[in-house]
């Protein structure tokens, strides 16, 4: 098994963020979510038809454009996009912060604090919402002609030998994603990096199936996998 030792801007935020510091970003995300969510801090809705209207969920997405772009276009390599994501992936995701089953590595202690606001129909309508938006298309990741194919080949192939499986079995031949699965294609490389060492390290307690899948990858198949995504 490789074991990608983290650095310590990737350590988990719950034993170094201090209390006060995750009062106030749970104050701010009260302040900014409250007036666009107005009874979502109430009784939590079950019914599946349940959702927000489009005008709030504008305005929560607002919110969410400050971190992630507009309509989840994201610009910033350190926040992920969130256009064309299954909303199934988005849902169970803002859950587990919710819940703080989520809690690995940095930033995801802001998003506890917006996700502590949000209810189960604020949560299905930005999941729906964001699933509709046209993701960014590919982008250049830097990365060498050879590096990008070795990409391309974990992804699509894996490598058996070494007990790699292939993340189109998952994700996708096109990294789309299906069902639960979510999309990578057109994700910054940077983010999904520091995803997979994150799975690799067990930092996401909750990706157990992806602590398996990373486990065997070399720290330049993690790499490599992550820049040709962000080609797609």
């Amino acid at each position: 098994m490789v074991t990608t030792r983290l650095s310590p801007s990737l350590a988990p935020r719950r034993a170094t963020r201090p209390r006060h510091a995750r009062a106030a970003l749970a104050l701010a995300a009260i302040c900014l979510l409250a007036p666009a969510l107005g009874n979502a801090a109430g009784p939590v809705p079950t019914a599946p038809t349940d959702t927000l209207s489009s005008a709030t969920v504008q305005r929560v997405v607002q919110i969410c454009a400050s971190c992630h772009g507009e309509d989840g276009r994201s610009l910033r390599p350190e926040f992920p996009v969130l256009a064309g994501q299954r909303s199934n992936y988005i849902q169970r995701q803002l859950k587990a912060l919710r819940s703080e089953e989520r809690f690995e590595v940095h930033r995801s202690g802001d998003m506890q604090a917006v996700a502590g606001w949000l209810d189960d129909a604020a949560i299905r309508s930005l999941g729906d919402y964001f699933e509709r938006q046209i993701p960014l298309s590919g982008r250049p990741s830097g990365a060498s002609a050879d590096v990008l194919a070795e990409g391309q080949r974990l992804f699509i192939k894996g490598q058996p030998e070494r007990g790699v499986r292939a993340c189109a079995s998952c994700h996708g031949d096109a990294a789309e994603g299906a069902a639960s699965f979510p999309r990578l294609a057109g994700q910054h490389a940077p983010y999904l990096l520091q995803q997979l060492q994150a799975f690799q390290a067990r930092q996401r307690p909750h990706g157990i199936l992806m602590e398996q899948e990373t486990a065997p990858m070399s720290p330049a198949q993690l790499q490599a996998v992550a820049a040709w995504l962000q080609t797609r």
